[in-house]
């Protein structure tokens, strides 16, 4: 993205008008726009959030959380520029070097990004003479020394570039005085970019749209945890006419309305939920998601995915109900259940009566359950967890007989992909509905990309859970009406 330039900052004055004194100053300030842009965004081409970021010092860590096109990029280009000048406004409050500085660079891509983006805002700063004579640029390769991806300054400061997502081999052994990330990395590239900064106790600054992936890791370091959320500020970027002078309001209208209502979260208010491209459900988004009950006559189903270690066990409350006019099946998730730690079916059956009753519904009340087929183990005599829980919702009853039976679900060759096009062609008709207290079963419709491995297999038990209990009941080829066919 581009700066404003004088003359678009005065698009539309008569400068015939103006008086000479205030002419002449703006011709100076044209001529040290184009010979050194970097000292005229210091001395005041920013917008009032990019300032705030900038003057963001009572911790190390700095995070800039922006919607699109509101000038992240060029923020970190101005902070990268000023470190290697060893001019920067904050330079004592960290305790950079001035001299021979080291910036470790994170950037999304070294085959796209790295020359497309992020070289070509540090071009449009880049002071007058600050290049060593082995330093060059391209606008298709980027920065290159000797060859190599980087930058190198005539005093000998530096700027190392290094992919968050891709080989993280390439991030061990490097330190830096000053640690920069533009889009957020992997979660596996962590730990070696904090160990980058660690041996100089280098401030990290970053800068991203939180679009298209799971960042919860991210916000619970940055927000949450007790130890590192301390080290961290965070300057949150929205798209407005405020933040972006320089653009016009035309310019800004348009952008808003053509960004997707589900990403309009992320790309315009810089919030942190987003969803995964790719994913399997990529009909859900956020008109899925409504606190407004349904007012049908419902029948009232858990789902239940089985599991022993924390956060394993998942019981999700479901409306379920049958639209009389067009004969199609509708469902709403209500509430649901995710333990916490390590449980036993005891401790869980007590939980679940708990949602229940938050609802006023009783365990009698429950017309259907289904839940995986796996065992208790040894200590169980290799009983299904299905019965170990139906004889503890009988305990909490204090009677001999179940509540209700906790079914098997239905596991047939190729039912896993049938069961998820159920409820994706489902959240696309708008038959099937999330309140908003459910994060869980949104954060897990919002990322699962279809598989059973990494960061995916933690979206499966709420998702199994659904699936169990819905898939075959929101199937549109098992409720559609039958067309009547009359032969002559």
């Amino acid at each position: 993205m581009t700066q404003p330039a004088i003359e678009e900052i005065l698009n539309g004055v008569d400068v015939t008008g103006l008086p000479p004194d205030l002419l002449a100053e703006i011709d100076e300030l044209a001529r040290l726009e184009e010979e050194n842009p970097l000292a005229v965004y210091w001395a005041g081409g920013m917008s009032k959030g990019q300032r705030e970021f900038h003057e963001s010092l009572d911790r190390p860590n700095r995070l800039l959380r922006a919607a699109n096109k509101v000038g992240k990029s060029y923020g970190l280009g101005a902070e990268c520029w000023s470190f290697l000048l060893g001019t920067h406004p904050h330079n004592d409050v960290w305790g950079v070097a001035t001299t021979k500085c080291s910036v470790l660079y994170v950037v999304n891509d070294l085959e796209s990004s790295y020359a497309d983006d992020v070289c070509r805002v540090l071009r449009e700063l880049e002071p007058p003479g600050i290049l060593h004579t082995d330093c060059t640029y391209d606008e298709v390769r980027g920065y290159m020394v000797r060859g190599r991806r980087g930058i190198l300054t005539r005093d000998g400061a530096q700027v190392i570039f290094r992919s968050g997502r891709q080989d993280g081999t390439s991030l061990e052994g490097i330190w830096a005085d000053v640690v920069i990330i533009n889009e957020p990395p992997r979660r596996v590239r962590w730990g070696g970019i904090i160990r980058a900064a660690a041996l100089k106790q280098a401030p990290i600054l970053m800068a991203f749209t939180a679009v298209g992936e799971d960042l919860t890791w991210l916000e619970e370091i940055i927000e949450q945890d007790p130890v590192t959320s301390v080290l961290w500020s965070q300057t949150v970027l929205e798209l407005n006419y405020e933040n972006v002078p320089w653009r016009t309001k035309e310019d800004v209208d348009a952008q808003i309305a053509n960004v997707a209502s589900w990403e309009r979260d992320q790309r315009i208010y810089a919030a942190w939920r987003g969803v995964t491209t790719g994913r399997a459900y990529d009909a859900f988004d956020r008109r899925n998601i409504s606190d407004e009950l349904p007012t049908e006559d419902v029948t009232i189903v858990l789902g239940f995915d089985h599991g022993e270690k924390a956060r394993h066990e998942a019981v999700i409350l479901i409306a379920r109900w049958k639209d009389k006019r067009t004969n199609r099946h509708h469902a709403y998730l209500l509430d649901e259940y995710i333990s916490p730690g390590a449980t036993t079916p005891e401790t869980d059956a007590r939980a679940v009566e708990r949602m229940l009753a938050r609802h006023r519904i009783s365990l009698l009340a429950v017309k259907e359950a289904r839940g995986d087929i796996n065992t208790g183990g040894k200590s169980s005599g290799g009983k299904s967890l299905n019965r170990l829980f139906e004889s503890a919702f009988a305990d909490l009853l204090e009677t001999r007989q179940a509540p209700f039976r906790i079914l098997s679900p239905r596991k047939t060759k190729g039912s896993v992909m049938t069961g998820t096009k159920a409820i994706n062609f489902a959240f696309a008709d708008g038959r099937y509905r999330i309140h908003p207290r459910c994060t869980e079963s949104i954060k897990a419709y919002s990322h699962w990309r279809g598989t059973d491995s990494g960061q995916d297999k933690d979206y499966t038990h709420v998702l199994d859970a659904a699936r169990y209990i819905l898939g075959d009941f929101l199937d549109p080829t098992r409720t559609a009406p039958t067309k009547r066919v009359e032969i002559w």
